[in-house]
């Protein structure tokens, strides 16, 4: 009787380890975007994701550009970048950008 709840007592032990050690995406890796420019304004652009998901990004003065970094956003281009993590429910759903990590020409 006891080695049936000490094997228990293990399983449970063993599961929780198991749970808590997977380890999932930050919430810096969870507020990150890529996708394509398709319209580019003084402060602000439409992104287009992969998934075919709509955002329109703002730039504030206290928006950060990567080392080597382009500040020009143009149409067309490729963009990779960190928001705050606040997403305005709105078509297309709004963002602020926190830093542009990645501002590409696409050839």
């Amino acid at each position: 009787m006891k080695s049936k709840y000490l094997i228990i007592a293990v399983f449970v032990l063993i599961s929780v380890v198991i749970i808590s050690s997977c380890g999932g995406t930050s919430d810096e890796e969870r507020n990150i975007i890529e996708g394509i420019v398709l319209e580019a304004g003084e402060n602000n652009f439409i992104l287009e994701t992969e998934e075919n998901d709509l955002y329109s990004v703002f730039i504030s003065e206290d928006t950060q550009f990567g080392e080597g970094v382009s500040r020009n956003i143009e149409t067309g281009n490729a963009v990779s970048l960190r928001h705050d993590g606040k997403v305005a429910e709105s078509w297309p759903m709004q963002i602020r950008a926190v830093e542009i990590l990645k501002n590409q020409k696409i050839k």
